[in-house]
């Protein structure tokens, strides 16, 4: 689904991160669809527990020793945002996609040439796919999406950040 100018909410960012110096490498990595170097968000909730990316980690168990500072990420108004929800946002011809060995990635680079801001992967987008059959030659690959994010292609859309914790497994 494509969505046009809407405004986010204020978004999560676990790990520590220097804006100045972010460098959005929109290549996919080890056969992974993300984009290395992005940042990426979860939607602040209250509490914070209920966030996708603090949701997941309490879950797996997961924590990355002196990468835990919690940030509130204010997105700019009026963002063009190309949104996975369902099986048929992922496989809609609107969603650019290249094949590498067998596996459909998402072409990030070219949804950031088409005027894109970000991706966001909803809780059911998140989820649908992981090593699915599109048909019986070619797999499609979501690994490392594990909770709704928002995955950033035009750092320039991000209005300000916010520093709420050092250590956000110190208030939970």
């Amino acid at each position: 689904m494509i969505i046009k100018n809407i405004s986010i909410q204020a978004m999560l960012h676990v790990i520590n991160f220097d804006m100045k110096n972010a460098a959005t490498i929109l290549e996919n990595i080890h056969l992974r669809n993300k984009p290395e170097k992005a940042l990426w968000t979860s939607t602040w909730k209250e509490p914070i527990e209920e966030i996708g990316w603090i949701k997941w980690s309490i879950r797996e168990d997961f924590s990355m020793p002196g990468h835990n500072t919690l940030y509130k990420v204010y997105p700019k108004k009026n963002l063009k945002i190309y949104e996975i929800d369902k099986l048929e946002d992922y496989l809609s011809s609107d969603l650019p996609k290249f094949l590498f060995l067998d596996y459909y990635l998402i072409d990030y680079k070219k949804l950031k040439e088409e005027g894109y801001d970000a991706v966001h992967f909803t809780d059911n987008g998140a989820y649908l796919g992981h090593n699915f059959n599109i048909d019986w030659n070619i797999m499609t690959v979501l690994n490392g999406i594990d909770c709704e994010s928002t995955v950033w292609l035009n750092n320039h859309q991000i209005d300000h950040i916010e520093k709420i914790y050092n250590d956000v497994w110190e208030v939970i």
